[in-house]
């Protein structure tokens, strides 16, 4: 449990016997912790098998030297905690965390590390909803650049009145540089989400790239997000 409240202790995220630390726009609070249920989605399936793939690939690389380049890589990333204080990673973290990516994306996986690169951020992002048909489309100014994929997240329907939603995004879509922006999202949105969204409830939708053959970016693994909010008409 990580904790920083008050003088000594200003912060808390994490659980602690019974109790789960967390925060919200009123402050931080306490609550019962839970076990979630584990439904396997095909979600986690690949999640998981992302990670798998990535800890078996690391374990076959070929040489201590490769090895010694995804460290020297990591030692270049910065990346911090919910605290915003930086933290050090490893080059297993980053190996591991990039051949989940590409397994996801079923992309072509690297051994080698790569130069730490900057992808090219999504210029705006907006999602609207046909009045007539209920289609929901998801826009971006520019096209979806050659090797990379657009990554999609988005909420189940929430009240107007309920703003965090933080840990409430899912992955809906992937969407390769072949797909021309509006994409209509209709359809992967309700096999996540197969509640209906009427007046009165909300969505929250949000996109970014991922480069496939190098999915590292400045620090981080994904480039900004953008979120947009989409209110049923």
């Amino acid at each position: 449990m990580k904790i920083k409240f008050g003088a000594a202790i200003v912060d808390g995220s994490g659980k602690l016997g019974g109790h789960v630390a967390s925060k919200n726009r009123s402050g931080n609070y306490l609550r019962t912790k839970v076990t979630p249920k584990n439904p396997q989605s095909p979600a986690q399936v690949a999640s998981r098998n992302g990670l798998i793939a990535g800890a078996q690939g690391w374990a076959g690389l070929a040489s201590t030297s490769i090895r010694t380049g995804w460290n020297n890589l990591a030692d270049n990333m910065k990346k911090t905690n919910i605290f915003g204080d930086g933290i050090k990673l490893s080059g297993f973290n980053i190996f591991v965390s990039m051949r989940k990516l590409t397994t996801m994306l079923g992309a072509t996986a690297i051994d080698e590390a790569p130069p730490l690169t900057e992808q090219v951020p999504i210029k705006s992002f907006s999602v609207a909803q046909d009045g007539t048909s209920g289609a929901i489309t998801a826009t971006i100014a520019d096209a979806i650049p050659t090797g990379s994929y657009m990554v999609i997240e988005a909420t189940e329907p929430l009240p107007l009145g309920q703003f965090s939603v933080k840990s409430k995004f899912r992955q809906i879509g992937i969407y390769d540089h072949t797909k021309t922006t509006p994409v209509t999202i209709t359809t992967d949105y309700n096999k996540k989400y197969p509640q209906l969204l009427c007046t009165g409830y909300k969505a929250y939708f949000r996109g970014y790239y991922i480069n496939g053959a190098c999915p590292v970016v400045t620090g981080k693994l994904t480039a900004p997000v953008v979120e947009s909010t989409y209110v049923h008409p």
